[in-house]
């Protein structure tokens, strides 16, 4: 029998390597990243017009600090690069949370495992997730068009809180309605000698 220690040591010693240097995105990735980015936040501020003129002012400055990033060189400027993506992922991180949430909602009441339930069961939670639907809109929506970036902030998270709760009993439905795994365990046989 062949000692495999110091195998898996080579081994976990080059996949930390493999991670801690080499691992890093290029400009072109970066690049990529910065124009996906781009047309979300312009996405979302098509979308919400409450929100509109924060999320463009927002670009606008992010824009401004990638196109300074441009100009620098190395390492340097992948790190101002990454920042100003940072400063973009702020403009339409808590809409893209209450997008992706209120998707969620929206499968899970389409899901044969919550749909599986009693009636009983399913019907009080769906109305009460229509119920934090509709708050959840009307808190983003609340008080007009959103003069500060943090004002979207807290309406979003506002918003998302109530979708979080509206999510639980319908995970709880869905958890409760998919069937039950078994595992088989099969016995060893013995060899003959």
């Amino acid at each position: 029998m062949t000692n495999r220690r110091p195998v898996l040591l080579v081994a976990s010693a080059a996949l930390l390597a493999t991670t801690l240097f080499g691992c890093s995105k290029s400009a072109k990735d970066l690049q990529e990243q910065w124009t996906r980015n781009e047309s979300a936040a312009n996405g979302f501020a098509t979308r919400y017009p409450d929100f509109k003129a924060v999320i463009t002012k927002r670009i606008a400055s992010a824009t401004a600090a990638y196109q300074a990033s441009q100009k620098a060189k190395g390492d340097d400027k992948l790190e101002q690069m990454k920042a100003a993506i940072s400063m973009l992922n702020t403009a339409y991180g808590p809409l893209g949370t209450y997008e992706a949430r209120v998707a969620r909602i929206a499968r899970l009441k389409r899901s044969r495992w919550v749909l599986r339930n009693p009636a009983r069961l399913v019907r009080p939670a769906f109305d009460f997730a229509n119920l934090k639907l509709s708050a959840a809109a009307s808190a983003l929506h609340a008080s007009g068009p959103a003069v500060a970036m943090a004002d979207m902030q807290a309406r979003a998270q506002r918003a998302n809180a109530l979708l979080s709760d509206a999510l639980t009993p319908l995970r709880r439905l869905e958890r409760r309605g998919r069937p039950k795994t078994t595992v088989v365990v099969r016995k060893r046989r013995r060899k003959r000698r």
